[in-house]
């Protein structure tokens, strides 16, 4: 076996060419991203308002402050994001992909993303992809089930600056890449305790000269290099293998291969532009406060200068000749008021000089307004490198802009930063399509558990129970009824068909949680508004207002009332709950009954009532008439004409109130007959229902 040798070490030839291709990659990638990183570095030094050198060294002895002002447009870009939740989302492409397919993919995908914490994790990347022009995170497979089953989660990368992806890759979310590394520093001890089996733990200056930068002082570089190549095979079919290798760059410490035909390294990145640079285009990534670092540096000079002009100011109240004060006499003069102060001669003073000058009062006035004009105007271009449209500094000093406003600029600072967002998305589409492959793959091997956590639409767990995979010799026609025999009789649109079919891949947009809560707030509001207009059952209304109750999200308090006006499941309350449930809908319904009954009977007392003033009104009217009879009448056909007028008015209001009352007893009796049948309906759906069974 020596002749596969290379070196006294059992490194092979084919391993030795690996590992020089392996270090020829790594100082390609270095070298390709080192000028981005560094500028990525001074990006995050201003958000963490640290100094850059050369400012720190002008400023040396000397006032040194870095207002924070770009932070704010950080956090609103970052935040924007995190209201604004975005989902993967999954649609049938072949023709053996079925929409129940779809939908438990795409349930089963959020339940990954769920189990993972993903979204915390797609927030750390995106801040640092904001501050400083990348984030990534990874997909990789963990062991869930008893036999060994794997499932795919989400793993984020919280330090951007140890990875390095392909410089020659083309798509905007580095999704064709090559290769990649993703880097970890630890010391020469750590590295001999975490990797017993490497055939080199200690290292010299020979072993650094082999391989530059992977070796640091006592410090060394393992690092996970990732690759990706096209096979072709007998048939002439292509596919990419993909694997991973664990190397230090001196030898390969550990090999696996992935399952997946991408690089599981998801890359989050910021405003893509291109440069030319000795002859050749090199891209570059500029995060949201590139171009933002100068004005916030003239700033910091300006509030720096600021403040070294305000400790200018002399602390002595005044200043005179030596003599010219008494220690005793003028210790409080700038604190106890005097009604007069008298100052001595300062020593040595010649009276042929005349009379020695008062002492002065030195006048100091730090010129504030000029540099509170400069650091506005600063300001106003930072707001424009931040895609901001600068207000005018009185409304924003006063506070006078209305909700109108306020909404225009929330909207204008997100379209200023929309670029980042849209490329958070090609990285959550990438994510998405690598999820997608590896459930089809995890299911052809088997690997998957049989049940596994999704999350529906509504945001609730869902349980999805994996078919599993046929043999080959049986047909597509049987596979539905074999497959429900073998997983407890279930409908095959209930199973997880996971190793049928083709998807597409695609990211919805969902409201803003805080618009999302508020419209939902607004509609419970009218439903319920409108709810006992519509005149529906007694049942129904209990569980459109037990729907009410969630929606609203009032707590546990709220969702044990919901649950007792409309439980979940009807089959999961025991027989005992059951049986008080039914008992108290019977006297719910029997309340109602009496309530309606109360209600009918208080018409009609109202119906007397009314009734009676109007007799009375009539009584009066009549009392009234007589009199003017008596007055007005002289002579005897007068009176008889008027007591024939008065006697036929007298019969038409008898007739109109006979026929008020006649309308108001027939009204009365079919609201008492429709009170009994619906007393009646009450009783039979209740004879109806299933008893409780009650132990012998």
């Amino acid at each position: 076996m020596a002749n596969e040798t290379k070196n006294g070490q059992g490194i092979s030839a084919a391993d030795e060419e690996l590992l020089r291709r392996l270090r020829e990659d790594f100082a390609y990638a270095k070298s390709y991203w080192q000028e981005n990183y560094d500028e990525a570095e001074k990006d995050m030094d201003c958000v963490l308002c640290i100094p850059p050198e050369d400012f720190k060294n002008d400023r040396a002895g000397r006032p040194c402050l870095w207002p924070d002002e770009v932070s704010q447009y950080v956090n609103a870009t970052n935040n924007n994001l995190r209201q604004t939740k975005r989902s993967i989302k999954v649609s049938p492409r072949s023709e053996d992909a079925k929409d129940s397919d779809a939908e438990h993919r795409q349930a089963y995908i959020q339940g990954i993303e769920y189990a993972s914490k993903a979204q915390s994790i797609y927030s750390t990347a995106f801040e640092s992809c904001v501050e400083c022009g990348f984030g990534f995170w990874r997909v990789h497979l963990v062991v869930t089930g008893k036999n060994g089953e794997q499932e795919p989660r989400i793993k984020r990368i919280p330090n951007w600056a140890t990875v390095f992806v392909d410089p020659d890759a083309r798509e905007s979310d580095f999704s064709d890449m090559n290769f990649c590394f993703v880097t970890d520093k630890m010391r020469q001890s750590t590295f001999a305790t975490r990797y017993p089996k490497a055939k080199k733990r200690s290292f010299d200056g020979a072993d650094i000269e082999k391989a530059p930068g992977w070796l640091d002082g006592e410090n060394i570089t393992v690092a996970e290099w990732w690759t990706r190549e096209k096979v072709t095979e007998k048939d002439g079919e292509t596919h990419h293998a993909v694997t991973q290798r664990i190397t230090n760059g001196l030898e390969i410490l550990e090999e696996n291969e992935w399952i997946g035909s991408w690089i599981p390294i998801v890359g989050c990145f910021g405003l893509e532009k291109y440069k030319r640079a000795g002859g050749t285009s090199k891209r570059v990534f500029l995060s949201l406060v590139r171009r933002a670092r100068g004005s916030q540096q003239m700033l910091a000079y300006i509030a720096s200068q600021e403040a070294e002009e305000f400790g200018m100011a002399p602390r002595a109240p005044l200043q005179g000749y030596k003599g010219q004060f008494d220690a005793d006499l003028h210790r409080y003069l700038n604190k106890v008021p005097q009604a007069y102060v008298e100052f001595l001669i300062p020593a040595d003073w010649e009276p042929q000089w005349g009379p020695p000058p008062l002492p002065t009062r030195p006048q100091f006035i730090p010129n504030a307004q000029a540099y509170e004009i400069a650091f506005e105007r600063w300001r106003r271009s930072i707001q424009a490198c931040m895609g901001v449209n600068p207000l005018p500094t009185s409304a924003q000093r006063q506070n006078e802009k209305s909700g109108v406003a306020l909404g225009k600029i929330q909207s204008q600072e997100s379209i200023g930063s929309f670029h980042f967002t849209d490329n958070f998305v090609r990285a959550l589409t990438n994510t998405g399509i690598q999820l997608n492959e590896l459930i089809t793959e995890l299911a052809k091997l088997d690997s998957l558990p049989q049940q596994l956590l999704g999350i529906d639409q509504k945001g609730q767990d869902k349980a999805l129970r994996v078919a599993p995979r046929p043999n080959e010799e049986d047909g597509e026609q049987e596979q539905g009824e074999g497959l429900a025999a073998d997983s407890q009789h279930l409908p095959e649109a209930d199973l997880f068909f996971a190793h049928r079919g083709e998807f597409e891949v695609a990211i919805s947009d969902g409201p803003s949680d805080m618009s999302q809560r508020d419209e939902v707030s607004e509609f419970v509001d009218t439903l319920l508004s409108t709810l006992p207009a519509l005149g529906l059952e007694a049942q129904l209304m209990q569980k459109i207002i037990a729907i009410a109750i969630r929606l609203k999200n009032v707590g546990t308090y709220g969702d044990e009332i919901a649950d007792l006006l409309a439980p979940p499941n009807q089959g999961d309350i025991p027989p005992q709950a059951r049986a008080m449930v039914m008992q108290a809908q019977a006297q719910l319904q029997q309340a109602m009954g009496e309530v309606q009954q109360l209600r009918m009977e208080k018409m009609g007392k109202v119906v007397e009532i009314q009734g009676r003033m109007a007799q009375a009104d009539k009584d009066n009217e009549t009392k009234v008439l007589i009199a003017e009879i008596e007055t007005k009448a002289q002579n005897l056909q007068e009176r008889m004409a008027a007591y024939e007028d008065m006697m036929a008015q007298f019969h038409e209001q008898a007739h109109e109130q006979a026929m008020q009352s006649q309308q108001q007893q027939a009204a009365a009796q079919q609201q008492q007959q429709a009170a009994a049948q619906q007393q009646q309906a009450a009783a039979q759906q209740q004879q109806a229902q299933p008893q409780p069974a009650t132990g012998q």
